[in-house]
Protein backbone atom coordinates (compact mmCIF):
# COMPACT_ATOMS: atom_id res chain seq x y z
CA UNK A 1 0.00 0.00 0.00
CA UNK A 2 2.92 2.47 1.09
CA UNK A 3 4.64 1.60 -2.53
CA UNK A 4 1.30 2.40 -4.19
CA UNK A 5 0.95 5.61 -2.47
CA UNK A 6 4.35 6.47 -3.29
CA UNK A 7 3.51 5.71 -6.74
CA UNK A 8 0.73 7.79 -7.39
CA UNK A 9 2.77 10.54 -5.49
CA UNK A 10 5.39 10.26 -7.82
CA UNK A 11 2.89 10.68 -10.42
CA UNK A 12 1.20 13.77 -9.98
CA UNK A 13 2.41 16.88 -11.96
CA UNK A 14 5.40 18.53 -10.90
CA UNK A 15 5.80 22.60 -10.78
CA UNK A 16 7.68 22.98 -14.54
CA UNK A 17 11.66 25.21 -13.73
CA UNK A 18 9.86 28.70 -14.80
CA UNK A 19 7.46 28.41 -11.60
CA UNK A 20 9.66 27.12 -9.54
CA UNK A 21 12.23 29.81 -10.63
CA UNK A 22 9.49 32.53 -10.25
CA UNK A 23 8.47 31.05 -6.65
CA UNK A 24 12.55 31.57 -5.63
CA UNK A 25 13.21 34.56 -7.04
CA UNK A 26 9.97 36.16 -5.47
CA UNK A 27 11.82 35.33 -2.35
CA UNK A 28 14.89 36.66 -3.63
CA UNK A 29 15.04 39.84 -1.23
CA UNK A 30 16.97 43.43 -1.54
CA UNK A 31 19.79 42.40 -0.11
CA UNK A 32 21.18 39.08 -2.61
CA UNK A 33 19.87 41.28 -5.70
CA UNK A 34 22.79 44.14 -3.37
CA UNK A 35 25.54 41.57 -4.15
CA UNK A 36 24.87 41.10 -8.27
CA UNK A 37 25.38 44.31 -8.11
CA UNK A 38 28.41 44.45 -6.57
CA UNK A 39 29.81 41.46 -9.14
CA UNK A 40 31.78 43.31 -12.20
CA UNK A 41 29.03 44.11 -14.65
CA UNK A 42 30.64 41.95 -17.53
CA UNK A 43 30.64 38.90 -14.89
CA UNK A 44 26.95 39.75 -13.90
CA UNK A 45 26.27 39.31 -18.19
CA UNK A 46 28.11 36.06 -17.69
CA UNK A 47 25.47 34.79 -14.89
CA UNK A 48 22.27 35.69 -17.21
CA UNK A 49 23.66 33.84 -20.02
CA UNK A 50 24.17 30.55 -17.82
CA UNK A 51 20.29 29.75 -17.57
CA UNK A 52 17.08 30.88 -18.82
CA UNK A 53 15.29 29.86 -15.84
CA UNK A 54 17.93 30.10 -13.13
CA UNK A 55 16.88 31.81 -9.87
CA UNK A 56 20.61 34.14 -10.52
CA UNK A 57 19.97 33.98 -14.05
CA UNK A 58 16.74 35.99 -13.80
CA UNK A 59 17.85 38.05 -11.46
CA UNK A 60 20.91 39.34 -13.47
CA UNK A 61 18.18 40.63 -15.87
CA UNK A 62 16.46 42.45 -13.45
CA UNK A 63 15.60 46.29 -13.86
CA UNK A 64 16.37 47.25 -10.39
CA UNK A 65 19.90 45.49 -10.25
CA UNK A 66 20.77 47.37 -13.56
CA UNK A 67 19.40 50.91 -11.55
CA UNK A 68 21.69 50.03 -8.47
CA UNK A 69 24.58 49.36 -11.09
CA UNK A 70 24.20 52.33 -12.94
CA UNK A 71 24.10 54.39 -9.35
CA UNK A 72 26.77 52.83 -7.52
CA UNK A 73 29.30 52.64 -10.83
CA UNK A 74 28.05 56.17 -12.69
CA UNK A 75 26.18 58.05 -10.32
CA UNK A 76 23.07 57.61 -12.64
CA UNK A 77 20.00 57.06 -10.42
CA UNK A 78 16.55 58.61 -10.47
CA UNK A 79 15.84 59.93 -13.46
CA UNK A 80 19.23 59.85 -15.02
CA UNK A 81 18.92 55.42 -14.70
CA UNK A 82 16.36 55.65 -18.07
CA UNK A 83 18.68 57.92 -19.80
CA UNK A 84 22.11 57.16 -21.94
CA UNK A 85 25.14 59.41 -21.34
CA UNK A 86 24.20 62.14 -23.90
CA UNK A 87 20.75 62.64 -22.61
CA UNK A 88 18.71 60.11 -24.23
CA UNK A 89 15.91 58.55 -23.09
CA UNK A 90 15.85 54.72 -22.49
CA UNK A 91 13.25 52.06 -21.48
CA UNK A 92 15.06 49.60 -19.30
CA UNK A 93 17.62 50.39 -16.91
CA UNK A 94 19.70 47.49 -18.28
CA UNK A 95 19.61 49.29 -22.01
CA UNK A 96 21.17 52.44 -20.39
CA UNK A 97 23.96 51.10 -18.94
CA UNK A 98 24.88 49.18 -22.14
CA UNK A 99 25.19 52.80 -23.60
CA UNK A 100 26.95 53.87 -20.21
CA UNK A 101 29.51 50.78 -20.78
CA UNK A 102 30.13 51.65 -24.43
CA UNK A 103 30.91 55.21 -23.42
CA UNK A 104 33.41 53.73 -20.67
CA UNK A 105 35.27 51.15 -22.70
CA UNK A 106 35.82 54.18 -25.48
CA UNK A 107 37.12 56.09 -22.61
CA UNK A 108 39.59 53.56 -21.71
CA UNK A 109 37.70 53.43 -17.85
CA UNK A 110 37.32 49.43 -18.40
CA UNK A 111 39.63 48.53 -15.66
CA UNK A 112 37.68 50.44 -13.19
CA UNK A 113 35.26 48.35 -13.36
CA UNK A 114 37.15 45.22 -11.85
CA UNK A 115 38.12 46.98 -8.62
CA UNK A 116 35.93 48.13 -5.75
CA UNK A 117 34.90 51.85 -6.14
CA UNK A 118 35.49 54.32 -3.58
CA UNK A 119 32.68 56.29 -5.09
CA UNK A 120 30.91 56.38 -8.40
CA UNK A 121 32.29 57.33 -11.26
CA UNK A 122 30.78 60.64 -12.73
CA UNK A 123 28.27 59.69 -15.33
CA UNK A 124 26.88 63.07 -16.19
CA UNK A 125 30.35 63.60 -17.82
CA UNK A 126 30.61 60.44 -19.21
CA UNK A 127 28.89 61.40 -22.38
CA UNK A 128 30.59 64.48 -22.83
CA UNK A 129 34.24 63.36 -22.11
CA UNK A 130 33.41 60.12 -24.85
CA UNK A 131 32.11 62.99 -27.13
CA UNK A 132 35.12 65.52 -26.82
CA UNK A 133 37.46 62.24 -27.12
CA UNK A 134 36.29 61.23 -30.26
CA UNK A 135 36.44 65.23 -31.68
CA UNK A 136 40.02 65.26 -30.26
CA UNK A 137 40.88 62.17 -32.13
CA UNK A 138 39.65 63.16 -35.18
CA UNK A 139 40.49 66.89 -35.65
CA UNK A 140 43.27 67.53 -32.33
CA UNK A 141 45.23 64.51 -31.59
CA UNK A 142 48.44 66.21 -29.88
CA UNK A 143 45.96 67.93 -27.31
CA UNK A 144 44.14 64.55 -26.71
CA UNK A 145 47.78 63.26 -26.28
CA UNK A 146 48.20 65.40 -23.49
CA UNK A 147 45.38 63.90 -21.37
CA UNK A 148 45.95 62.07 -18.33
CA UNK A 149 44.81 58.99 -16.78
CA UNK A 150 42.12 59.44 -14.18
CA UNK A 151 42.57 61.21 -10.63
CA UNK A 152 44.23 58.52 -8.19
CA UNK A 153 42.03 57.55 -4.77
CA UNK A 154 45.06 59.48 -3.46
CA UNK A 155 44.47 62.64 -4.95
CA UNK A 156 40.43 62.54 -4.71
CA UNK A 157 40.81 62.37 -0.79
CA UNK A 158 43.80 65.44 -0.72
CA UNK A 159 40.69 67.18 -2.65
CA UNK A 160 38.25 66.31 0.38
CA UNK A 161 40.51 67.37 2.57
CA UNK A 162 41.26 70.76 1.11
CA UNK A 163 37.28 70.96 1.08
CA UNK A 164 37.14 70.81 4.52
CA UNK A 165 39.99 73.74 4.44
CA UNK A 166 38.18 76.12 3.08
CA UNK A 167 34.93 75.63 5.21
CA UNK A 168 34.20 73.06 7.77
CA UNK A 169 32.08 70.11 6.65
CA UNK A 170 32.71 70.94 3.05
CA UNK A 171 32.98 68.09 0.62
CA UNK A 172 33.67 68.28 -3.21
CA UNK A 173 29.78 68.05 -4.71
CA UNK A 174 29.91 65.13 -7.15
CA UNK A 175 29.43 67.09 -10.09
CA UNK A 176 32.82 68.91 -9.53
CA UNK A 177 35.24 66.10 -8.28
CA UNK A 178 33.62 64.06 -11.20
CA UNK A 179 35.67 66.60 -13.69
CA UNK A 180 38.70 64.69 -12.63
CA UNK A 181 37.11 61.19 -13.01
CA UNK A 182 37.86 60.37 -16.78
CA UNK A 183 41.12 62.91 -16.70
CA UNK A 184 43.38 64.09 -13.93
CA UNK A 185 43.91 67.43 -16.43
CA UNK A 186 46.55 67.54 -18.97
CA UNK A 187 50.48 66.89 -18.82
CA UNK A 188 51.54 70.21 -19.19
CA UNK A 189 55.30 71.12 -19.68
CA UNK A 190 57.65 72.00 -16.47
CA UNK A 191 58.07 75.21 -17.10
CA UNK A 192 54.47 76.12 -17.18
CA UNK A 193 53.94 73.82 -14.29
CA UNK A 194 56.28 76.11 -12.60
CA UNK A 195 54.55 79.30 -13.58
CA UNK A 196 51.34 77.54 -11.57
CA UNK A 197 52.70 76.85 -8.57
CA UNK A 198 55.67 78.87 -7.87
CA UNK A 199 54.14 81.81 -9.76
CA UNK A 200 57.66 82.32 -11.93
CA UNK A 201 56.88 84.46 -14.94
CA UNK A 202 57.79 82.87 -18.42
CA UNK A 203 60.75 84.11 -20.02
CA UNK A 204 60.53 85.57 -23.53
CA UNK A 205 61.19 82.37 -25.19
CA UNK A 206 58.72 80.30 -23.49
CA UNK A 207 55.68 81.40 -24.28
CA UNK A 208 52.21 79.57 -22.93
CA UNK A 209 52.24 76.45 -24.57
CA UNK A 210 48.29 76.33 -27.04
CA UNK A 211 47.95 72.70 -26.91
CA UNK A 212 45.47 73.88 -23.98
CA UNK A 213 42.46 71.46 -23.40
CA UNK A 214 39.45 74.80 -23.52
CA UNK A 215 41.40 76.16 -25.65
CA UNK A 216 42.84 79.98 -27.25
CA UNK A 217 43.37 82.71 -28.84
CA UNK A 218 46.56 85.18 -30.34
CA UNK A 219 45.84 88.89 -31.07
CA UNK A 220 49.70 90.61 -31.18
CA UNK A 221 51.89 89.53 -28.50
CA UNK A 222 48.94 88.34 -26.44
CA UNK A 223 47.85 84.86 -26.59
CA UNK A 224 48.18 81.43 -25.17
CA UNK A 225 45.62 78.90 -24.33
CA UNK A 226 43.30 77.57 -21.22
CA UNK A 227 44.99 73.99 -19.84
CA UNK A 228 42.86 72.04 -18.10
CA UNK A 229 45.01 71.10 -14.71
CA UNK A 230 46.05 67.55 -12.75
CA UNK A 231 43.88 68.19 -9.44
CA UNK A 232 47.40 68.36 -7.86
CA UNK A 233 48.37 71.29 -9.78
CA UNK A 234 44.79 72.42 -9.25
CA UNK A 235 44.92 72.26 -5.20
CA UNK A 236 48.15 73.94 -5.24
CA UNK A 237 47.51 76.81 -7.36
CA UNK A 238 44.18 77.28 -5.78
CA UNK A 239 46.70 77.57 -2.55
CA UNK A 240 48.83 79.99 -4.07
CA UNK A 241 46.12 82.22 -5.08
CA UNK A 242 44.99 82.20 -1.50
CA UNK A 243 47.78 82.98 -0.15
CA UNK A 244 49.33 85.49 -2.52
CA UNK A 245 46.04 87.67 -3.71
CA UNK A 246 44.61 89.77 -1.24
CA UNK A 247 40.83 89.54 -0.53
CA UNK A 248 40.34 86.07 -2.93
CA UNK A 249 39.75 83.64 0.58
CA UNK A 250 37.06 86.55 1.13
CA UNK A 251 35.41 86.85 -1.67
CA UNK A 252 35.58 82.65 -3.02
CA UNK A 253 35.72 80.98 0.15
CA UNK A 254 34.71 77.49 -1.58
CA UNK A 255 36.33 77.74 -5.26
CA UNK A 256 39.11 75.54 -6.18
CA UNK A 257 40.79 76.12 -9.48
CA UNK A 258 40.70 73.74 -12.49
CA UNK A 259 42.17 75.79 -15.22
CA UNK A 260 44.80 78.17 -16.22
CA UNK A 261 46.05 80.03 -19.17
CA UNK A 262 48.91 82.50 -19.45
CA UNK A 263 48.51 85.52 -22.02
CA UNK A 264 52.27 86.94 -22.89
CA UNK A 265 54.51 87.88 -20.38
CA UNK A 266 51.93 89.00 -17.77
CA UNK A 267 48.35 88.42 -18.20
CA UNK A 268 46.98 85.09 -16.68
CA UNK A 269 43.54 83.98 -16.42
CA UNK A 270 41.67 81.15 -13.90
CA UNK A 271 38.79 78.84 -13.90
CA UNK A 272 37.52 78.48 -10.49
CA UNK A 273 34.69 76.13 -9.63
CA UNK A 274 32.71 76.50 -6.39
CA UNK A 275 32.85 72.93 -4.70
CA UNK A 276 29.54 73.27 -3.41
CA UNK A 277 27.23 74.28 -5.90
CA UNK A 278 28.97 73.74 -8.64
CA UNK A 279 29.57 77.29 -10.17
CA UNK A 280 32.40 78.70 -12.39
CA UNK A 281 34.19 81.80 -12.47
CA UNK A 282 36.46 83.47 -14.34
CA UNK A 283 39.69 85.61 -12.72
CA UNK A 284 42.83 87.17 -13.77
CA UNK A 285 45.72 89.42 -12.63
CA UNK A 286 44.56 92.14 -14.13
CA UNK A 287 41.56 92.53 -12.27
CA UNK A 288 40.41 92.19 -7.98
CA UNK A 289 38.86 89.02 -6.91
CA UNK A 290 35.80 91.47 -6.23
CA UNK A 291 35.80 91.61 -10.21
CA UNK A 292 35.88 88.28 -11.32
CA UNK A 293 33.28 86.79 -13.62
CA UNK A 294 30.69 84.19 -14.02
CA UNK A 295 31.79 82.39 -16.53
CA UNK A 296 28.46 80.40 -17.02
CA UNK A 297 24.99 80.83 -16.47
CA UNK A 298 23.09 80.26 -13.52
CA UNK A 299 21.15 76.90 -13.47
CA UNK A 300 19.09 74.88 -11.13
CA UNK A 301 21.46 72.62 -8.72
CA UNK A 302 25.25 71.91 -9.35
CA UNK A 303 25.82 71.35 -12.70
CA UNK A 304 27.23 75.26 -13.73
CA UNK A 305 30.43 73.01 -14.64
CA UNK A 306 28.96 70.05 -16.42
CA UNK A 307 26.91 72.64 -18.52
CA UNK A 308 30.36 74.68 -19.00
CA UNK A 309 32.18 71.82 -20.24
CA UNK A 310 29.38 70.35 -21.92
CA UNK A 311 28.80 73.79 -24.00
CA UNK A 312 32.38 73.94 -24.97
CA UNK A 313 32.05 69.81 -26.09
CA UNK A 314 28.90 70.99 -28.23
CA UNK A 315 30.79 73.95 -29.77
CA UNK A 316 34.13 72.03 -31.01
CA UNK A 317 31.87 68.72 -32.08
CA UNK A 318 29.47 71.30 -34.38
CA UNK A 319 32.83 73.47 -35.40
CA UNK A 320 31.94 76.97 -34.02
CA UNK A 321 35.84 76.12 -32.35
CA UNK A 322 38.29 74.35 -35.06
CA UNK A 323 41.73 73.18 -34.53
CA UNK A 324 44.12 75.30 -36.79
CA UNK A 325 47.29 77.82 -36.31
CA UNK A 326 46.51 80.34 -33.25
CA UNK A 327 49.51 82.36 -34.85
CA UNK A 328 48.84 83.21 -38.74
CA UNK A 329 52.46 83.77 -39.10
CA UNK A 330 53.58 80.86 -38.00
CA UNK A 331 52.14 77.23 -39.54
CA UNK A 332 53.40 75.43 -36.54
CA UNK A 333 51.45 77.53 -33.55
CA UNK A 334 48.15 74.55 -33.89
CA UNK A 335 45.94 74.72 -30.65
CA UNK A 336 41.98 74.79 -30.37
CA UNK A 337 40.80 78.22 -31.57
CA UNK A 338 38.38 80.42 -29.60
CA UNK A 339 37.64 82.99 -32.54
CA UNK A 340 33.76 81.23 -33.33
CA UNK A 341 34.42 79.75 -37.00
CA UNK A 342 30.28 79.51 -37.63
CA UNK A 343 27.32 80.15 -36.20
CA UNK A 344 25.45 83.11 -35.24
CA UNK A 345 28.54 84.79 -33.89
CA UNK A 346 29.80 84.46 -37.37
CA UNK A 347 29.97 87.43 -40.34
CA UNK A 348 30.09 86.71 -43.58
CA UNK A 349 29.46 88.96 -46.62
CA UNK A 350 30.27 88.26 -50.31
CA UNK A 351 31.03 90.97 -53.01
CA UNK A 352 31.87 90.22 -56.40
CA UNK A 353 33.47 87.12 -55.03
CA UNK A 354 35.28 88.52 -52.38
CA UNK A 355 34.20 86.82 -48.82
CA UNK A 356 34.54 88.73 -45.71
CA UNK A 357 34.54 86.55 -42.85
CA UNK A 358 34.62 87.98 -38.66
CA UNK A 359 33.97 87.29 -35.38
CA UNK A 360 35.66 88.35 -31.95
CA UNK A 361 36.27 86.98 -28.76
CA UNK A 362 35.67 88.89 -24.58
CA UNK A 363 39.19 89.16 -23.61
CA UNK A 364 38.78 89.05 -19.86
CA UNK A 365 42.17 88.74 -18.52
CA UNK A 366 43.50 92.36 -21.01
CA UNK A 367 41.52 94.86 -19.32
CA UNK A 368 43.00 97.59 -21.57
CA UNK A 369 41.50 95.65 -25.10
CA UNK A 370 38.42 93.99 -24.42
CA UNK A 371 37.90 92.00 -27.27
CA UNK A 372 40.25 90.31 -30.03
CA UNK A 373 38.65 90.09 -33.37
CA UNK A 374 39.56 87.83 -36.33
CA UNK A 375 39.10 88.80 -39.76
CA UNK A 376 39.44 86.29 -43.24
CA UNK A 377 39.30 87.12 -47.00
CA UNK A 378 39.41 84.46 -49.91
CA UNK A 379 37.80 84.68 -53.01
CA UNK A 380 34.88 82.54 -54.35
CA UNK A 381 33.50 81.48 -57.67
CA UNK A 382 35.74 81.73 -60.73
CA UNK A 383 37.64 84.53 -62.15
CA UNK A 384 35.12 84.62 -65.15
CA UNK A 385 32.43 85.26 -62.54
CA UNK A 386 34.24 87.95 -60.94
CA UNK A 387 35.76 89.56 -63.62
CA UNK A 388 39.74 89.52 -62.19
CA UNK A 389 41.74 86.38 -61.24
CA UNK A 390 43.25 88.07 -58.23
CA UNK A 391 42.40 91.36 -56.74
CA UNK A 392 44.45 93.21 -53.35
CA UNK A 393 43.38 94.88 -50.41
CA UNK A 394 44.15 98.49 -50.86
CA UNK A 395 42.67 101.04 -47.40
CA UNK A 396 39.73 99.89 -44.96
CA UNK A 397 37.06 101.64 -43.12
CA UNK A 398 36.01 100.18 -39.36
CA UNK A 399 33.25 101.59 -37.62
CA UNK A 400 33.05 100.53 -33.76
CA UNK A 401 29.74 101.49 -32.43
CA UNK A 402 29.60 100.81 -28.33
CA UNK A 403 26.53 101.13 -26.03
CA UNK A 404 26.37 104.71 -24.98
CA UNK A 405 28.78 106.59 -27.03
CA UNK A 406 30.05 108.38 -30.41
CA UNK A 407 30.74 105.99 -33.29
CA UNK A 408 34.65 105.23 -33.53
CA UNK A 409 35.58 105.63 -37.51
CA UNK A 410 38.99 104.14 -38.15
CA UNK A 411 40.58 104.41 -41.99
CA UNK A 412 43.85 103.27 -42.52
CA UNK A 413 46.00 101.49 -45.38
CA UNK A 414 45.83 97.87 -45.40
CA UNK A 415 45.79 95.81 -42.64
CA UNK A 416 48.34 95.52 -39.71
CA UNK A 417 51.28 95.86 -42.44
CA UNK A 418 49.94 93.38 -44.84
CA UNK A 419 48.12 94.16 -48.24
CA UNK A 420 47.14 91.12 -49.19
CA UNK A 421 46.51 89.53 -52.93
CA UNK A 422 43.80 87.45 -52.89
CA UNK A 423 43.51 84.52 -55.23
CA UNK A 424 42.28 81.19 -56.08
CA UNK A 425 42.53 79.00 -52.96
CA UNK A 426 44.54 81.06 -51.35
CA UNK A 427 46.78 84.31 -51.61
CA UNK A 428 49.98 85.53 -52.90
CA UNK A 429 52.52 86.66 -50.35
CA UNK A 430 55.49 88.69 -51.48
CA UNK A 431 57.20 91.82 -51.04
CA UNK A 432 54.35 93.70 -52.26
CA UNK A 433 51.14 91.87 -49.93
CA UNK A 434 53.73 91.69 -47.05
CA UNK A 435 56.24 94.28 -47.24
CA UNK A 436 57.46 93.98 -44.12
CA UNK A 437 58.41 90.08 -44.40
CA UNK A 438 56.29 89.40 -41.67
CA UNK A 439 55.10 86.11 -43.07
CA UNK A 440 57.71 83.07 -42.95
CA UNK A 441 57.97 81.21 -46.18
CA UNK A 442 60.68 78.49 -46.11
CA UNK A 443 62.72 79.88 -49.11
CA UNK A 444 61.08 83.19 -49.27
CA UNK A 445 63.82 86.00 -50.81
CA UNK A 446 62.72 89.61 -51.06
CA UNK A 447 62.20 88.78 -55.26
CA UNK A 448 60.12 85.38 -54.29
CA UNK A 449 56.64 85.11 -54.33
CA UNK A 450 54.30 82.15 -53.02
CA UNK A 451 50.80 81.54 -52.88
CA UNK A 452 49.61 80.08 -49.40
CA UNK A 453 46.94 78.05 -49.73
CA UNK A 454 43.44 79.14 -47.51
CA UNK A 455 42.30 82.59 -46.57
CA UNK A 456 44.12 85.45 -45.55
CA UNK A 457 43.42 85.71 -41.51
CA UNK A 458 44.68 88.62 -39.29
CA UNK A 459 43.62 89.10 -35.24
CA UNK A 460 43.53 92.74 -33.56
CA UNK A 461 41.67 94.43 -30.88
CA UNK A 462 39.13 96.39 -30.36
CA UNK A 463 39.00 98.62 -26.84
CA UNK A 464 36.19 97.84 -24.17
CA UNK A 465 33.65 100.05 -22.59
CA UNK A 466 32.02 100.53 -19.69
CA UNK A 467 28.96 99.15 -21.10
CA UNK A 468 30.71 96.53 -22.57
CA UNK A 469 28.04 95.97 -25.65
CA UNK A 470 28.51 97.22 -28.91
CA UNK A 471 28.68 96.32 -32.73
CA UNK A 472 32.13 96.13 -35.11
CA UNK A 473 31.35 96.74 -39.05
CA UNK A 474 33.24 98.38 -42.21
CA UNK A 475 34.33 97.88 -45.53
CA UNK A 476 37.83 97.58 -47.55
CA UNK A 477 38.43 99.07 -50.76
CA UNK A 478 39.57 96.11 -53.49
CA UNK A 479 41.67 96.38 -56.17
CA UNK A 480 41.29 93.85 -59.18
CA UNK A 481 44.71 93.04 -60.48
CA UNK A 482 47.36 94.43 -58.18
CA UNK A 483 47.30 98.31 -56.77
CA UNK A 484 50.48 98.35 -59.10
CA UNK A 485 48.44 97.01 -61.88
CA UNK A 486 45.48 96.83 -61.46
CA UNK A 487 42.88 95.36 -64.12
CA UNK A 488 39.50 97.14 -63.00
CA UNK A 489 37.89 99.71 -60.93
CA UNK A 490 38.15 99.48 -57.36
CA UNK A 491 35.02 98.41 -55.38
CA UNK A 492 34.24 98.02 -51.98
CA UNK A 493 33.90 94.63 -49.71
CA UNK A 494 31.69 94.71 -46.93
CA UNK A 495 32.38 93.66 -43.07
CA UNK A 496 28.90 92.99 -42.25
CA UNK A 497 28.33 93.51 -38.09
CA UNK A 498 29.46 91.42 -35.25
CA UNK A 499 28.39 91.78 -31.75
CA UNK A 500 31.15 93.12 -28.60
CA UNK A 501 29.85 91.57 -25.92
CA UNK A 502 30.33 89.51 -22.65
CA UNK A 503 29.42 86.31 -23.15
CA UNK A 504 27.48 83.83 -21.00
CA UNK A 505 30.03 81.25 -21.37
CA UNK A 506 33.75 82.46 -20.93
CA UNK A 507 37.32 80.57 -21.87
Amino acid sequence: RDVARMGKRARRPRASGAEMAAVSFAALDDQQILVLAFLDPRTVCRVGATSKTGIFAQAATEDKLWAQCLARIFGADGHAASRGPSGEAEAKPGNAFKKWFAAAKELGMLPAFSEPLAAPLSGPFFGCWARLQRRLRSEAAPVLATLRPPATPEAMQELALMCRELQPDCAPHPLVSGLWNVHDGQTIPHFFYRQIVDNEPLDSREMSPLEGLFGGYSVYDHGGSLWFLPLTAAMALTRLLRGKIEGFKDAHPTKVAFAFGSYGRGPMKWMFVDVLDGSVACGTNTRPPSEYLPAAPPGEGADGLLRWFSEFTKRFEEGTYVHRPMVNEDRDSWGICLFPAQGAELSRCVTRGVEVTASCIYMPEHRAQGWGYSLAFRLLGTAEERGFQTCQLDTRIWNVELEGEERDTVRGDGVIGFFPILTDGGWICNLESDPHSQYEVEGRTRKSSHVIPGEFRYQSCSQGSRSMRGQFSGTLLMVPGTRKKPTGEPFHATLNPFRLYIPDFIY
